[in-house]
């Protein structure tokens, strides 16, 4: 759940990713072999409408660090991007205690 000054996006499910990896399934190629999408919906006052995801891929970003700790391609997500994640998290838990 995301809220904002304009409204919500709500995703009520778990990342589908989760159930595939505890049934044994792998993605072949990279790729799996079923959608991994969520359901995502914008609320805005009245007005609620689906918004289209993209499927999820773990394997994906993974490659890319295996890659990135062999020095073959760069991180998949930058320092920068990293520690402004952090801050919006710490900002976050802050407000909650609130």
């Amino acid at each position: 759940r995301i809220l904002g000054t304009k409204g919500a996006l709500i995703i009520n499910d778990l990342d589908p990713q989760e159930a595939l990896l505890r049934t044994g399934a792998i993605p072949v190629g990279g790729k799996w072999a079923v959608a991994t999408s969520s359901k995502a919906l914008l609320h805005q006052g009245e007005s609620v409408r689906e918004i289209v995801t993209e499927d999820g891929n773990y394997a994906t970003f993974y490659t890319l660090v295996r890659g990135a700790l062999r020095n073959e391609n760069p991180w998949p997500v930058s320092t920068a991007d990293a520690q402004a994640v952090a801050r919006l998290v710490d900002e976050a838990r802050k407000e909650s205690i609130r």
